[in-house]
């Protein structure tokens, strides 16, 4: 594609050229202002628009890239209360290999195990953990877990809170939710992880007792939220017990 500048016919690159050139060296911009014929503001004004949209449409390709990057790599997480043994193993049902944290009571649980301590007057065999899976399709980076649990009263309030620099595809993280203070009592109120993908999205998947829906959200730099999509899951007489209750 060419124009044609004061009678001379320049590519795009050599029009552009000329026209700064002619306006910013050597402080010839109004003579040349008054040496343009209407053909040739024509040509400018073409020329400008045609830079202008090329501008545009490479701005809407590289989003339309990224955002399409962003969605080929975007990790999803799938979790759920299980109670099982405080020596978890792989031989329990549901049980499957991965990694268990050991935050909050976990260590005075075990300790009770081994030394057939009580807590709280109960010899302790069972515990709740929260169970993850990394669904893909990818790994999940700076993750951190925060998990609202209540006792037997309504004012026995604790938070349960982990990090993992980094959760691959596929793998499963178990963490431990009991308080030593409250147990054998135990019921979840909220479950909150937040994470970085691949392609650098901050992400956040959260459910509460009250809502049976897990939503995903993104977060901005500025720490907005907005919501991406929801999903239904079954509840189980508002307190997510049962063999496998999802949370």
């Amino acid at each position: 594609m060419s124009f044609v500048i004061e009678n001379k016919k320049f590519s795009i690159k050599e029009g552009v050229y000329h026209f700064l050139s002619n306006m910013l060296v050597g402080g010839e911009f109004m003579e040349t202002l008054s040496s343009l014929q209407a053909r040739d503001w024509i040509a400018i004004g073409s020329l400008l628009f045609t830079i202008f949209a090329f501008g545009v449409t490479q701005y809407l390709s590289a989003r339309s890239q990224r955002k399409t990057r962003e969605l080929a790599v975007r990790t999803y997480f799938s979790f759920s209360r299980i109670e099982r043994n405080i020596d978890l193993t792989t031989k329990e049902k549901g049980v499957e290999k991965g990694r268990i944290l050991t935050v909050g009571d976990y260590k005075v649980f075990k300790d009770a195990l081994i030394n057939n301590k009580k807590i709280n007057g109960v010899n302790p065999d069972k515990i709740s953990y929260l169970q993850i899976q990394n669904l893909g399709p990818s790994y999940a980076l700076d993750c951190r877990i925060k998990v609202k649990s209540v006792g037997g009263n309504e004012s026995d309030l604790w938070e349960t809170k982990a990090y993992l620099s980094i959760i691959n595809k596929d793998e499963f993280i178990y963490i431990p939710l009991n308080s030593a203070k409250y147990y054998p009592f135990y019921k979840t109120l909220e479950v909150e992880i937040t994470y970085k993908t691949q392609a650098g999205e901050s992400l956040s998947i959260y459910q509460s007792n009250d809502n049976p829906k897990h939503v995903l959200y993104k977060i901005s730099t500025y720490g907005n939220k907005s919501e991406l999509l929801s999903f239904q899951t079954e509840k189980s007489s508002g307190n997510w017990v049962g063999e496998e209750s999802s949370i």
